[in-house]
């Protein structure tokens, strides 16, 4: 078992007194222009990854954005109000030593993350939560400690450098908690501190929530004049009303959310009248929504959200519609800086549900599901000044009888290509046949199948201002037979390659300062592997294969990129391609020679396929592409078309749409980073097809078409965010 993958039992441990961070209201205004959501981020407890999302303002789709690797697995998350850094807390499952917390730098432009210095900072016992105070000079951490008779329970108290993001551990670095605190959050003001106390009523008959004041000088908490309230049974999680006149208190034995009003000058919580509401099962967690009018609490146990409408006068409850149901067993909930959505990351699933929030009565209605990792638990979303807009720059094409990579601009508003270079493969080691980049654009990976039993891989760096190939070293690694495609996973850390002649994938690592690779063994496939892909979330590699039957499948070790087999799925036919879904969720297959694509979903567990029904196709098709709003499916093939197909939302089934001609046949297509423009190769007529996508109903509209090189094989492009 990896070393970062943590059994069941302690899972279950885990999620059963889940630490969730803030539980903070999110504060502002939800008309502020600094308010648009742009990027998401969620911990993921199991395989000690963060996930990297971008947000779109308009659907609230969650669209992956890579991720990157921890030492140890993190349970919280909290977003610095300044949302240059972000703050995880990090649960060991050790019981003798202290936890962590740590803190990423955030590139604000494509939403990266970045180790700080230090990344990590000890914290106590069993840290279940990280909240930080709204003037980013403070943060505290809820540390349960070893059970309900050991403590030590303790709030761990930083100060942070608002330059660098760093923390310190305050002069004196904790202070006693009630029994289990399970969370921590800060008040609007900055004045006072709270901790829900898990454990107080199975022991004490006293469900508590500790109370502190913050000494704005230090940051350090001192007991309140009243120094605790009661809430309901086994308490998890506390929010606040922006205005800082109400407390929510979500209560996971009792299935309540408790109400409170806060007193101004001593943090004091005083029952409002009703005291508390009716939830679902085992509610984990409680959040307000940005304008102060909704309350949504998120119930684990019954894979629900319960949405509630708040009286401005008394802060009271009034159920807001049916609880929505989640995918299996929700562990948070959040919503974005603009008041319009809610996210619940599900443990169960490995998804994230996301909703849209009616703005008048704060019901929630599904906005779709996305993937995650493994054991999400919590997700924070940042702001700015306007939302995200993703912009195609550059596209390459591999050529097959001219030896060379084209490169060539893409105009944003028209998706016509310029050519403006090209780089030459040595025709003494074969043809190029593809081209794979990864997800920040800074690198490009040539696998070439040629006449010697092992074939290269050729690496480029990508000029970020002009889109020039620039070699690196030339051979970057040996290849086995038959280097036909490849594919750079989603932390950027590891590259795959097919392998036709040998049915073999190669692993390779890459150096992250130069692009260069270095082999890490080899999986075997079916037999003359074709296309290779993986799921945006990096958890899973796909495998057609000309010469099977069946879909490879394999599971990714985030630590070094090896690949353990999962099971294959028997197709009945050939295949020639795989393409996943932007969320996730569903596989495509797409068969030339048997004129059919079939449609799978993803189980996100092991990445295993069940398969759906598949559709009679019309072009023969090769090559096969999701849109990135995932909602339409285009292919190209040996007839000389792209045709498009509309995508069922609940079960990824394919709909026909329509049909566009190309020049000739068409082998490879993609569709570009902003989701506006299609691009097919055509091998014969050697040139690219473009055409722009209606956003409406997925149908083409054909472009001037670009000229390419002797018989194109492959096309890419690449893109930034603005």
């Amino acid at each position: 078992m990896n070393k970062h993958v943590k059994s069941l039992v302690i899972i279950n441990a885990l999620v059963s007194a889940l630490l969730v961070t803030a539980c903070d209201s999110g504060g502002g205004s939800e008309d502020s222009p600094q308010n648009f959501p742009r990027f998401a981020y969620a911990v993921n407890y199991s395989d000690s990854t963060i996930s990297m999302y971008t947000v779109n303002a308009e659907t609230g789709q969650l669209r992956h954005n890579g991720y990157v690797l921890m030492d140890t697995g993190a349970c919280a998350v909290a977003l610095h109000p300044s949302g240059r850094f972000l703050y995880t807390a990090n649960y060991g499952a050790d019981n003798t030593n202290p936890d962590t917390v740590s803190m990423y730098m955030i590139d604000r432009s494509s939403g990266a993350l970045a180790p700080g210095t230090p990344v990590s900072v000890e914290s106590g016992i069993n840290t279940r939560s990280i909240a930080v105070d709204p003037s980013g000079r403070f943060a505290y951490a809820a540390d349960r400690g070893v059970d309900a008779d050991s403590g030590p329970d303790t709030i761990s108290m930083y100060t942070i450098d608002l330059d660098t993001g760093a923390l310190t551990p305050c002069a004196t670095p904790t202070i006693a908690a009630g029994n289990q605190p399970v969370s921590v959050a800060v008040h609007p003001s900055g004045k006072f501190a709270y901790a829900a106390n898990y454990g107080s009523g199975s022991d004490s008959g006293n469900d508590t929530v500790s109370i502190y004041r913050i000494d704005r000088e230090t940051g350090a908490l001192s007991p309140a004049a009243t120094a605790s309230a009661t809430a309901g049974d086994k308490p998890h999680c506390i929010a606040f009303h922006p205005s800082g006149e109400f407390a929510y208190v979500a209560n996971a034995g009792s299935g309540s959310v408790s109400v409170f009003t806060v007193n101004r000058n001593t943090g004091a919580l005083t029952p409002a009248s009703p005291a508390s509401v009716d939830a679902g099962t085992f509610t984990i967690y409680v959040t307000v929504d940005p304008s102060g009018k909704f309350v949504y609490a998120a119930n684990r146990d019954s894979s629900s959200i319960s949405a509630y409408a708040i009286d401005p006068d008394s802060g009271s409850l009034t159920p807001a519609g049916a609880d929505a149901a989640t995918g299996s067993l929700p562990l948070s909930a959040t919503v974005d800086p603009s008041g319009k959505f809610v996210y619940a990351p599900c443990q169960g699933s490995n998804t994230v549900s996301a909703y849209e929030i009616d703005r008048d009565s704060g019901a929630l209605a599904p906005a779709g599901t996305c993937s995650a990792r493994n054991i999400p638990f919590m997700l924070a979303v940042s702001s700015g000044t306007s939302p995200i807009k993703h912009v195609p720059k550059f596209a390459y094409v591999a050529n097959e009888t001219t030896d060379t990579v084209s490169m060539y601009s893409i105009n944003p508003n028209n998706g016509a290509l310029s050519l403006a270079s090209s780089v030459s493969i040595p025709d003494t080691t074969g043809f190029p046949c593809a081209v794979a980049a990864d997800t920040r654009g800074r690198f490009a990976y040539v696998p070439s199948d040629g006449l010697t039993s092992v074939d290269p891989v050729y690496i480029y760096r990508i000029d970020q201002s002009s889109g020039e190939l620039i070699s690196g070293t030339q051979v970057s690694a040996d290849a086995e037979d038959g280097a036909v495609s490849s594919v750079v996973e989603p932390s950027g850390r590891f590259a795959y390659v097919a392998n036709f002649h040998s049915s073999s994938i190669g692993v390779y690592s890459i150096n992250q300062s130069t692009g260069a690779l270095s082999p890490g063994g080899a999986a075997a496939t079916g037999s003359t592997p074709w296309t290779i892909t993986i799921d945006p979330s990096g958890r899973f590699v796909y495998v057609a294969s000309w010469g099977a039957t069946y879909i490879s499948a394999y599971t990714v070790d985030p630590v070094d990129g090896s690949l353990a087999p999962a099971a294959a799925v028997d197709v009945g036919h050939g295949a020639w391609s795989v393409a996943v879904d932007p969320s996730g969720r569903f596989a495509y297959v797409a068969d030339g020679s048997a004129d059919v694509i079939s449609v799978y979903t993803i189980n996100q567990s092991n990445g295993s396929l069940s398969p759906g029904a598949e559709v009679a196709a019309w072009n023969n098709p090769y090559s096969i592409a999701v849109d990135p709003s995932g909602r339409f499916v285009y292919t190209a093939g040996s007839s000389g078309n792209v045709c498009m197909y509309t995508i069922d939302q609940a079960t990824g089934g394919l709909e026909e749409g329509s049909a566009d001609d190309t020049n000739s046949a068409s082998y490879s297509l993609t569709v570009d980073v902003s989701g506006r423009f299609v691009y097919a190769v055509n091998t014969y007529s050697e040139d690219i097809s473009v055409f722009t996508i209606d956003q409406a109903t997925g149908f083409l509209t054909p472009g001037a078409a670009a000229e390419a090189g002797g018989n194109p094989r492959s096309i890419i492009t690449i893109g930034t965010i603005e």
